[in-house]
């Protein structure tokens, strides 16, 4: 029981030291960021899905753009959420998305 309640506080202290509110260097989108983020999620992978720009892009852990994600490219998205199976569901003022009618809302 000792040796669980050690590594307890353990992982508490670790963690607590890693959310000090100093800026992590790791994690670097740079100007890749652009003007405007309006949206943050983080999926179970480590990966972050972003509104940028009224677009939804994806950052992997180490806030570089993920190439091999491609986002809706044409009217804006507004809102977001990740389901629990891992789909995305958008909404915003678009009428199509990758070429296929969707009006404002979609599942990517």
């Amino acid at each position: 029981m000792k040796t669980l309640t050690w590594l307890l506080a353990l992982f508490v202290c670790m963690n607590a030291a890693a959310q000090d509110g100093t800026l992590d260097l790791t994690f670097n989108a740079g100007t890749n960021s652009a003007t405007s983020v309006t949206g943050i999620i983080e999926q179970p992978d480590g990966k972050f899905l972003i509104i940028r720009n009224s677009f939804v892009v994806r950052l992997n852990a180490d806030g570089d753009d993920d190439p091999s994600f491609i986002g809706p490219t044409t009217g804006s998205v507004l809102h977001f959420s990740l389901q629990p199976d891992g789909k995305i569901i958008i909404g915003g003022l678009f009428t199509q998305i990758h070429g296929t009618p969707r009006k404002n809302i979609a599942r990517l």
